[in-house]
């Protein structure tokens, strides 16, 4: 703790914390609105290190969104104070229970009995979380093999007709709302996103990308239509993406999730796909009764 010094922050103070917080999340510190967010920062000298980022939803629940302390300066005592002070101003503004949705990799898993020790309740693991370079991704020989039934053809999402998109729209939904392409093609990485069209020219799946930062394209949300499921289908879908990726964007490293309960995916993942990533972790939810 020698030299470091952790206070709450203020509106004017907060900006210089952004890069210490997920890329999603920095609109908390920089354009928070009528939105209540609770922020600790760790200082060494006028050097922002670490950061502890709550927000308050009224209509939600309460969620610390971001623990990071640059590893330079990390110590269990300046964890320990950090956690410690944003549940400290958590509950001096009226908070009674938060939530944290960390993703802890593989060699960090001992910090989920840290938040134990420290009073969080473990609730379980959402997702798999991967992280693999796009040239690990194109060097797999089973990912390169499928081929599509006649007539079948990936093309990118963002070339997908107006009579494509709307056959789509008027069938009924078979797909789960977290994966519905129209709501995430917002801001979508269009020379990467891909759909899969039958000789029809009907959508029967798609895979849809988003920029996370510098490096790192999250393949977001990948479907298939279930009644020509089956891996040799979405495979081309990801190989197209990958190859895409490599073409035409600037990002090198791919990551993507794997939902809890989906077993025969979480065990071909574990088995086939783990010996090619770079990271592999495990998105998990906590609870504080503060």
């Amino acid at each position: 703790m020698a030299g470091l010094q952790i206070q709450q922050l203020n509106k004017e103070d907060s900006a210089e914390f952004c890069s210490l917080t997920y890329p999603s999340q920095r609109w908390l510190l920089l354009n928070p609105g009528q939105e209540k967010v609770i922020a600790v920062g760790v200082r060494s000298g006028q050097d922002p290190v670490g950061l502890a980022l709550a927000h308050a939803r009224p209509t939600s629940f309460d969620e610390l969104v971001s623990l990071y302390i640059n590893p330079l300066f990390d110590s269990p005592a300046v964890r320990n104070k950090l956690l410690a002070q944003i549940e400290k101003e958590c509950s001096a503004v009226g908070l009674e229970t938060l939530q944290f949705l960390p993703v802890v990799w593989e060699p960090s898993i001992q910090s989920l009995e840290w938040l134990i020790e420290h009073g969080w309740t473990y609730q379980g693991t959402r997702q798999l979380v991967c992280k693999a370079p796009v040239d690990n991704l194109l060097a797999i020989d089973w990912l390169q093999r499928p081929q599509l039934p006649a007539g079948y053809h990936c093309i990118p999402w963002s070339e997908v007709s107006d009579s494509s998109r709307q056959t789509l729209k008027d069938s009924q939904p078979h797909w789960p709302s977290l994966l519905d392409p129209f709501y995430l093609e917002k801001d979508h990485c269009d020379s990467v996103s891909q759909a899969l069209l039958d000789e029809k020219s009907r959508i029967r799946g798609w895979l849809i990308t988003h920029g996370i930062d510098a490096q790192i394209l999250r393949w977001t949300a990948s479907w298939v239509d279930p009644q020509i499921q089956s891996m040799t289908r979405v495979f081309p879908l990801w190989r197209n993406a990958a190859e895409a990726q490599k073409a035409g964007s600037k990002h090198p490293l791919a990551t993507w999730t794997v939902p809890i309960g989906l077993d025969r995916m979480q065990r071909f993942t574990l088995r086939r796909i783990r010996p090619h990533l770079t990271a592999l972790g495990y998105a998990t939810l906590f609870s504080r009764e503060l």
